[in-house]
């Protein structure tokens, strides 16, 4: 599963994070705290790509996918499967999404999308 993945839902395109998202993601790493220097989102986006790079067809390790809304074609936050902790039996779920898109139903949207690659 090294190649890039994205998947489109009624409203959203799920898609691999890359480079050119590096503004995005430092801007968005850490909501709470504040943006991380533009270094740090650099070596967040490679350690995401090199963990993507490690999944099979059947075994996922860790997929991380940029949230593009289809409205404003916006990165809007990310979500992902992470199966490096191999004491889990599962894959943890994850996401992020930007506050003003909370309440909307997106997070369930992408979490949908997402298991449905996982499981397909």
């Amino acid at each position: 599963m090294t190649s890039a993945v994205s998947i489109e839902t009624s409203r959203l395109i799920l898609r691999t994070v890359t480079m050119a998202d590096i503004d995005d993601v430092a801007s968005s790493w850490k909501l709470d705290e504040g943006p991380i220097p533009l270094p740090e989102a650099e070596q967040k986006i490679n350690s995401m790509l090199s963990r993507h790079a490690q999944n099979v067809p059947g075994k996922i390790i860790h997929i991380c996918l940029a949230i593009i809304s289809k409205a404003t074609n916006e990165f809007i936050g990310w979500c992902g499967l992470d199966h490096t902790n191999k004491s889990d039996t599962d894959p943890a779920l994850f996401y992020l999404l930007k506050e003003n898109y909370w309440g909307k139903g997106l997070a369930t949207e992408a979490a949908s999308a997402l298991l449905n690659l996982a499981f397909t």
